[in-house]
Formats: C-alpha cells, structure tokens, sequence
C-alpha cells in the first residue's frame, strides 16, 4: 500500500474514495484565505509548500487563482484593504472557477473579543459585525462566480490544541453557511478535534509542545511573536493532514461520493453491550444510522449481533455464526472497550480484531472499523483509551478499510466549550454515557453520526437524517437511564385534573417540555393538590428534540430529567388549563438590553381556544404616550421566541407595548407593555467567543479610579481568570441575566483590594492542583453581592473553598449551590483557612455542594482565628465526605456567629451531619436539624411552607434587610433566607437590573 494511501487511512478517510488518486484535473480551483493559504508565506527562505500544491500533485486539479495574506481574514485589517472581501474587489475571481474554498481564518477571533459578531443575515449596509464582513466576501465570490460550489472551511487548532479562543468565530461562519446555503466544514471538532491523527503511538508524551515540534514552522524560534506552542504548518503538516483533508471536501463537492451502503444491502453490526444497546433500545445507535439512511433513501436488510461483555476475542469466536452466515456486503465492527476495561493486551486486541476483518473479507463485505469510545473508568480521555484507537486506525490504514470517528466524535462532544457543561455535572442523565460507558441518546447520537459520515452521507444527507431523529416521536423513551425506573406521581388540583381530562400524558408534555425549555423554572403543587397523575417511563416516547429540551432544562435546573418531567407535567397541565380562554396567554420573559440593542424574550403559554398560532406586533418608544407605529415582529409562533431589536440609543429609557393577535376565526389578543433601559455605550456584551480580554481591560482601566464596568445579559465565556482588583465593582444584570462561565481549567475570578461584583452567574470554574482555593471566587478582600455561584469544580488536595474562598470580605443575598470537590480539603460551598479577616455571610442560600474527601460540605472555616458573622442563611442539603455535612467549625478560637439561619438536611459520612465544631457562644435563633418544612425541599425550593417552626422565629438586628427574593424581612424576621409572607411560595427571582458605569 502507499504511503499516502496509508495517511488517508489513518486520518480516517474512506478507502473507497482515496485507494486511488482521486482525478480532478478537469476542474479549476480558486483558493482564499490568509496565511495557511498565502504562497508568500512564510518568506522564501523558510518556504513551505502550501497544502493545495501537494492535492493538485496528487488529483491535477488546476490551482488557477490564489488570494491569501497571512494576518488578514473575513473582518481582520478591515480598516484597510486586506481583509477578505476587500481583496475579492481588487482581485476578482475567474468567472470559470468550478470550485472556491475560503480557508479561516483564525485570525477573525481577535476582531470579535470585545467587538459584534451578528445575526446571520447582517450585511455591511447595515452593519459592522464579523458576520457582515462574511457575508460580504460570500456575495463577491458569487457575483464573480455565479456557477461555482463554494465552501467555507473553519480555522485548524492554532496555536491552543484545545481551541477555546476559535469557537466563537467558527460557530458564526458556520451559522452564515446554514443560514445561506452553503456547504460548511469545521476542523475544530470531531475528526480534527485529536492529536491522535498525528500520534506515533510509541512517542509519549503528546502534548501541545510535541505537535507544534513535529507539525509547525515556529517552533522554536524566538523571532516569532507566537508563544513557542503556537505555529504555522511546516510541510509534513500540510502534506499529511490540509492536503488530505481539503482533497476529500474537493472531491465531495466535485465528483460525489458514491454510499458505501446501498438499498437491499446486507448490513451487520457486530459489538459488545454498546452495540447490542444500540439495537435494542430505540435511541441506540444502531436504529439511528439505519433510521438515518432510510431518510435518504437507503432501505438495507440490517442486523445488529452486539453482547454485553464481549472483548474482540469473544467477538471472533462467534463471527462465522453471527456474520459470515449471514452472507454481509457491509460489516461494521465496535470492540475495544471490555477488551482495555478487562486488560486485554493491545498486541491480543489488535490480532483478534485483524482475523474479524480476514474472515469479512474473506466473505466478500466491505468492512467499517468504529473506535472505541470509554473503557470503563468513565468519560474520560486516557492514554490506553488512545493506544487502542491507534490500534484501530493502523488497522485500517494496513488493511484498506473504512473508518468511522466514533472516538473523536464522542471526545468532540465532551469538549465543545459551545455547549452546556453537561458532561461534567453529577447529574447522569446529562452526560454522553448513562453509566460511564454505555450511551445516552447524546452519545447515541454521536456514534450514528460517525457512522453515516463514514458511509459516505454529506452535509446535506446528515442533515436529513437528524431531521428524521428529530420528528420521530418514538425513539427517546420519557425517562433515560439511568432513571428508566422511576415512576413519578405528580398531584393536581380538583381544577387542573378537570382542566386536563381526556388529555393523555403525551399531549400534555408535548405542551409543557417545549414550555419548559422556553422558561425553566421549578414548578410546585398548588395547594390542595390531591388527584394523583402518575408516569412511567413505559408511557411514551419523545423526538431527539424534546429530549433536548429535556436535557436543557434540567441543566439549568440542576435537577435530574426525571425531576424535568415532573416540572414539565404540571407545566404543561398549567398552560393546558388556560385553552378555555379565547385570548393568547403571555409572558414576557425579559429584555436583555445591550447598549444599541435589545432581545426580547416571550413566551405564549397558550394561543387561545380554536387558535392555531400567534403574531406579535411591537410598538416603542421614549415616552409612554408616545409610542411609534406598530412593527410585527413574529408571525406564526406557537411557543417562545427571542426578538432583537437595533438601532437603539445608548443609555436611554424606552417603553414598549407587544401585542400578541391569535389567528382564531374571531382573533383575540393579549397586550404587554413595560419599560427597559439600554446600557451605556462603554457596556460589555458577549462575543460568544473568549470575553476574558474585554472584561479584564475594563477592569484595569476602572481601577484606577475605583470605577465600575458593567456587563449586559448573556453568558460571557471565559478562557482565563478575571482579576477584579483596585476597587473596581464588576456588575452584571442579575444572576438569572448575566453570566460568567469559565471554560478553561481556571477559577473564574479573584477579588483583591475592595473589589465588588453583583448581579452575577458565576460557574464553569475548574482548580486542578492542590492550595488552588475558590475554584468560582477568590476573595482576598471585596465583596459579593446578589449572585449565583454554581457548578465549580476543584481537584487537588488542600483546597479550601470551591465556590467562594474567603480571607476577607463577605457575599450576601447569594446563591451558592452544586460545587463539587473531589479530593482533600474542606468547604465545598464557601470555604476559608489560615487567615484572620472579618467575613460575613448574609441572606444566602447555599445547597447541593459536596466535598466528597473532605469536612464541610457546605460552608468551613479552618484554622487561624477569623471573625465570622453567617446571618438569615440557609445550608441544606449539602454533603461531606468525612464531617460536618453543612458547616465544619475548625479555627482556633470557634468564633462563627450564627444567627438566624437553616442548618439542616445535610450529610456526612460520620458524624456530625449539620454541624461539625463549637459555634460562637452568641450564635442564636437558629434551626439546626429537626424538619424547617421547605415549600417543596425535593426541587430545590427552600421558601418557608405554611406552619414552618421558622417563621417569625428570629432575631432583629441592626442592618436587616430584604430576603433572598427582595421582600422585607418581618418584625420578629423568619429565620433562613427567605421570609415567609402567606401566600403560595414561589422560585427565586434576580435582583432588579441595575445600570452602572465606569467613572
């Protein structure tokens, strides 16, 4: 076999397509992009040959057009004439081009830190966003060659393997692509996603400084302004991964590729567990690609032989019975999993494996290798793991085989920065396995994807099939494993069973899943509920689509999707309820202002009786009776919908009415009307990419005048630590509007000299090595003020703290839930050690956090002698794995003073499940242990339900307040967060927004 035969294997190319070299010397090739493309770079006495010389060596494809500068990009330089689209007008295309790449570029992330990125649609009339820019360059390459196929290709790992940085410019090419049309190829995950494809499995380590010595030009030299990982393609990289990779999107685009799996086809999957799962459970994998390939219409004659346990060996003893038999033109083969799980040697796995495809091809099938994907010990990526996948990619290289990426499809899945940080919640039911090794219907997803990309389905094929999974309403069962057990019983009020009597379960969560998704929140009993409406996951199926939705809900939530369903039930018997009113029932969720912009978010709970959708008319203006003409926004919803507006003024006050017109044969209509304010013009808004830069100049522009630097709403990804410092306050729009999620293996921020924020979502903070505390804060010195701090993680022994480290400050009317840490240490919640400050906690709700090796799960304070005020706060639910399961008292002098707080319902692995330690001596009114009686304890609802031994059971004192909702505290005050005020309990609302600037 040939050497370049050889790499088109390994890369995982179809054998099929590239055993010969592909012939396009009839086709005409236009090439764009920046310095990955530009011939003139790097200068002639470090020449590279560029990817696209090596393709038209190897296909003759005539390269008859180049435009490529290195720095440039789609926005990049466009102040002056470089940037892509300014180029295409001084240098048109040949209008007899068959085919135009534009290539990157990666350079576009630095034009979008702090900058707009854009709908899809924008264009530069009418705006300067990054997405205008590629719109612009899409329409000259068109205009200049009407009939050619045009691809966009995102940017390669650059400089960061991981990429973070890259995705936020990736995804709005990629939305532009969808948006018009065109065919899109994104090497920053799944098939590009792994080193491996570049790993001689003998050489260890392989890291970023390994690829970058054997793949880059920059390696080392000084000169370069690039840190010594980052780096150009030399001309091994060009010639072993661009060239194959733009020769196998050239040769879809031109030539077609030919399905490996054809109608009337004998096709046989063999496996273990995952693949006998994947057969019988209606989300495996296994009916996903058949489903997949009759949407395209490809009907074969399939069979799946999966057994649990089953290592390539066992696989081997049974294959002349279980596949030659069957006489297969198509063979699929998964094992490595049991095989690295029960020790199996690799050089036994790779022969067993190697004598399956002899006796398959010895039967005249075509065979398709799959990668492993765990192996036993969980999501996570290890070197065995990869040793074994190489096994499988030299396999198929040597044997001139088909390569499904089954391996780099899961990795790519677990880190997509894009996506809800599911994988690495405790919650099973949101990962990309339901035990660690065998699939949810996400990991489901992403094997049958691998698999019909390597049976030769397109973009627009793969397209058709998710379509398919999407409107199949039988494929996800309601509850997913490992909840396939339970059974809910959800009581309804004497009203809403009446409501919804004749309704199935089915047509009422068709309603509340989609609801739910659009506003997550938890949903409680009403009082007096009594009719039982019990569901079993034996009771109906869902689409990919709602499992989704599920899925997004419970994330948010932080509840299992069993608990989703439940909310999900009652909400949808809620909007149920209101179809006997003719009128649509609404609800604005908010307006999410940025400085010239704003979002608004409504939801329609029902459209009305006989209706079968809504159209949405806004009117705004400066002044209530003032309003100008009314502009439809929406036509034809049926749910929830985000509306942006533009052309705003900074810093303004605007009213606004939404009218919402059913189309019922007698229309009816439901009016809102409300305030908002756009943010000033120095305001940060999201970027969608790495917002860490924008952030962390405000801050230090700000702090030399004690400024503040506000944040609209969205989420703001980062990929380094904030340093709030010099007295700056950072504020945000409210815990539910605004958040901070960190996506590199760092806290998210630290707070020194004074420093405040307020009005934040603060999550995603990862500490790895031991005396790394505060994992979400690190406050040295400042303040926290009305946020949320959920979801850190810390690993390494000696850490203190993972939400929020204290030396010396204090965080009030907080939310401090789900921050887990996994090895010694204590506070799994709040944490301090070996300091003397003053800190004080005050009207926070701290739950769900969890030191599994250590004391304290909620809140601890070790050593030194600090002076601790915890005041109106209530800690439940959290857990230790040694002592103190809610508060571990371990300082010199036990001077936490606690007053007026819930301590109860928490665990430890010993003793002491609520308290571990001597409070203060003053420490007084509080409930420790025994039964506080929560609202609904059981979803996270820690408000006071009626005849709670909390209320009116604290103390008055100077500086009381308003409870964690904003209400005033009663004379006597309830004791914990909230105060009780009579009426049915309702979740936690933010803070009201609050508009600030740096002065």
């Amino acid at each position: 076999m040939s050497k370049r035969h050889i790499l088109f294997a390994t890369l995982g190319l179809s054998a099929a397509l590239f055993a010969e070299a592909v012939d396009l010397s009839s086709y005409k090739w236009a090439v764009v992009g920046d310095s990955l493309s530009d011939p003139g770079h790097p200068q002639p006495n470090n020449a590279v040959v560029k990817y696209y010389h090596y393709i038209a060596r190897d296909t003759g494809i005539q390269v008859v057009y180049t435009n490529a500068v290195g720095g440039t990009g789609y926005k990049k330089t466009s102040g002056g004439s470089q940037c892509f689209y300014k180029r295409l007008e001084t240098r048109p295309i040949p209008s007899d081009v068959d085919v135009v790449t534009i290539f990157g570029s990666i350079n576009d992330w630095s034009t979008v830190t702090g900058g707009a990125v854009g709908s899809p649609t924008d264009s530069i009339t009418s705006s300067d966003s990054l997405t205008a820019h590629m719109n612009a360059a899409i329409d000259l390459v068109k205009s200049q060659a009407p009939n050619a196929k045009l691809i966009l290709v995102s940017g390669i790992y650059y400089g960061n393997i991981n990429g973070t940085f890259q995705s936020h410019p990736r995804d709005a090419l990629r939305a532009v692509a969808e948006t018009r049309g065109i065919e899109f190829h994104d090497w920053l995950t799944a098939d590009a996603s792994d080193p491996l494809d570049f790993h001689n499995i003998a050489e260890t380590p392989w890291n970023a400084d390994s690829f970058a010595s054997h793949y880059t030009i920059d390696w080392g030299n000084t000169v370069s302004q690039h840190q010594a990982t980052f780096g150009h393609p030399n001309n091994l990289y060009n010639e072993v991964w661009l060239a194959p990779k733009f020769q196998e999107i050239l040769a879809a685009a031109l030539k077609g590729g030919e399905k490996l799996v054809k109608t009337g086809d004998k096709l046989v999957f063999m496996g273990d567990s995952i693949t006998e799962f994947g057969k019988s459970r209606t989300h495996g994998y296994v009916n996903l690609v058949v489903k997949g390939l009759e949407a395209n219409g490809i009907f074969p004659d399939w069979e799946g032989v999966g057994v649990q346990g089953h290592t390539a060996e066992n696989m081997l003893n049974r294959f002349d019975r279980d596949v030659v038999a069957k006489n297969p033109d198509i063979v699929t083969i998964s094992a490595g999993v049991n095989d690295i799980y029960k020790g199996v040697a690799y050089a036994t796995f790779c022969q067993k494996e190697r004598e399956m495809v002899a006796k398959a091809k010895n039967a005249g099938a075509k065979v398709v290798m799959l990668s492993p994907t765990t192996a036993g010990y969980g999501e996570t990526d290890k070197d065995e793991l990869r040793k074994f996948v190489g096994g499988v990619k030299e396999i198929v290289a040597d044997e001139g085989l088909t390569y499904a990426s089954t391996y780099e499809h899961f990795r790519a899945w677990m880190n997509d920065v894009d996506k809800p940080v599911l994988a690495r919640m405790s919650n099973a039911d949101l990962r990309i396995t339901c035990d660690t090794v065998h699939m949810s219907p996400a990991g489901d997803r992403q094997m049958a994807r691998a698999v019909l990309k390597a049976f030769g389905l397109d973009m627009n094929e793969l397209s058709a099939a998710e379509a398919a999974w999407n409107a199949d309403d039988t494929l996800v069962p309601l509850i997913v494993p490992p909840s396939s057990t339970a059974t809910i019983t959800v009581n309804l009020t004497a009203a809403e069973a009446q409501a919804v009597a004749g309704l199935s379960i089915k047509q009422i969560l068709d309603r509340g899943i989609p609801s739910l998704a659009a506003n997550p929140k938890h949903e409680t009993e009403g009082d007096g509920a009594s009719t039982a409406m019990t569901v079993t996951p034996t009771s109906c199926n869902f689409s990919y689509k709602a499992y989704d939705q599920l899925v997004a809900a419970a994330a948010k939530l932080g509840v299992r999707v069993d608990e989703a369903v439940r909310c999900a039930i009652l909400r949808g018997v809620r909007d149920a309820s209101t179809l006997a009113s003719g009128a649509p029932v609404v609800k604005v969720n908010g307006v999410h202002c940025g400085a010239t912009r704003a979002t608004f978010d409504a939801t329609i709970m029902s459209v009305g009786s006989t209706a079968g959708s809504c159209d949405v008319l806004l009117r705004l203006g400066t002044a209530a009776n003032a309003l100008g003409a009314a502009e439809r926004i929406v036509v034809g919803e049926i749910d929830s919908f985000d509306y942006l507006k533009t052309g705003l003024q900074p810093n303004t006050t605007y009213h606004y009415e939404l009218t919402f017109v059913n189309n019922a044969a007698m229309p009816a209509n439901a009016v809102v009307s409300g305030t908002f304010t756009t943010l000033p013009l120095g305001a940060i808004e999201p970027s969608g990419g790495d917002d860490a830069a924008a952030i962390q100049a405000a801050i230090d522009a700000a702090a030399p005048v004690h400024g503040m630097v506000a944040l609209s709403g969205g989420v703001f990804t980062l990929g380094a630590e904030l340093m709030v410092t010099g007295g700056v306050t950072l504020v945000g729009q409210g815990m539910a509007e605004t958040t901070l999620r960190q996506t590199a293996p760092h806290r998210v921020l630290s707070l020194k000299n004074g420093a405040r924020v307020e009005g934040l979502a603060i999550t995603g903070g990862q500490t790895t090595s031991k005396w790394t505390h505060g994992a979400g804060a690190h406050v040295t010195d400042g303040a926290i003020s009305h946020c949320s701090i959920h979801h850190n993680s810390a690993k390494g022994n000696n850490v203190y703290g993972v939400g929020v480290y204290f030396e010396n400050g204090s965080i009030d009317h907080s939310v401090i839930a789900y921050n887990t840490g996994t090895d010694t240490g204590a506070g799994g919640g709040i944490g301090h050690y070996n300091t003397q400050g003053t800190i004080l906690v005050d009207t926070c709700l701290v739950y769900g956090n969890v030191r599994t090796s250590g004391r304290g799960g909620g809140v601890c304070f070790v050593m030194s002698k600090p002076n601790v005020t915890i005041r109106n706060t209530t800690i439940v639910g959290n857990s230790a794995g040694i002592t103190g399961g809610g508060i571990a008292d371990e300082t010199y002098n036990h001077n936490i003073k606690l007053l007026n707080s819930i301590v109860s319902g928490n665990a430890a692995e010993s003793v002491d499940a609520n308290i571990a330690g001597t409070l203060a001596s003053d420490s007084s009114n509080n409930i420790l242990g025994g039964a506080p009686r929560f609202a609904d304890a059981a979803n996270n609802d820690y408000h006071l339900a009626a005849g709670s031994p909390a209320i009116g059971a604290g103390a008055a004192y100077s500086g009381i307040g308003t409870d964690l909702d904003g209400a005033m505290f009663s004379e006597p005050p309830s004791v914990g967060c909230y105060e009780f005020n009579g009426t049915n309990p309702h979740p936690v609302v933010p803070k009201p927004r609050v508009m600030l600037t740096i002065d």
